[in-house]
């Protein structure tokens, strides 16, 4: 699998997430192992570590969406719950749905993907695939326009993460520009 920006972090909720100690959308959610049905994982300018990017060159986003919501990694210095756990009462009423897991609670906890620079334990990511996480250092700004280069890769110190079944590559591409990659590898 494959994804730009928002769509590393599909895959990631496809792979991590869990309710009840039961993966909630794999084919097989029973099966630890092989419930998944993914050999690799690509990503491409992914806020893994969130983005708290107020504008993105040459775009049209609506700041109000679900996915500039979830791509945040804090509301009023506080954790954004999607990604780094907290009560969905920290998402300011501005956004369309702040009801993360669409529970109808909104002062529930939610459990995020990421636990400071590295995948929740609670919630890890597969140990039967391989990760590449691509970043870019547009212009040496140390972003890609949209996500600091620090938030594109999740890593343990220097190390990426997973450890062993995980590793960066480096780009000079802006954030946009990556998608076209995407489609490339889509298509082949």
């Amino acid at each position: 699998m494959c994804g730009h920006s928002m769509g590393g972090l599909a895959i990631r909720e496809y792979l991590q997430r869990m309710e009840n100690g039961i993966h909630k959308w794999w084919i097989d959610p029973l099966d630890l192992t092989n419930g998944h049905k993914v050999a690799r994982v690509v990503t491409f300018g992914t806020p893994h570590l969130g983005t708290n990017v107020s504008s993105i060159p040459f775009t049209t986003v609506d700041f109000n969406s679900e996915a500039i919501r979830d791509m945040r990694y804090s509301f009023n210095s506080a954790n954004a719950p999607y990604l780094f756990s907290n009560q969905k009462n920290t998402v300011p009423s501005s956004y369309y749905n702040a009801d993360i897991n669409c529970n109808g609670i909104r002062s529930d906890t939610i459990t995020g993907l990421s636990f400071n620079t590295s995948e929740n334990s609670l919630m890890p990511l597969p140990q039967n695939i391989t990760y590449t996480w691509i970043t870019s250092n547009y212009l040496g700004l140390g972003t890609d326009l949209a996500v600091p280069l620090s938030r594109q890769w999740i890593y343990n110190g220097s190390v990426s993460s997973p450890a062993g079944i995980s590793d960066t590559l480096l780009t000079n591409k802006n954030h946009i520009s990556k998608q076209e990659i995407t489609n490339q590898l889509q298509e082949d």
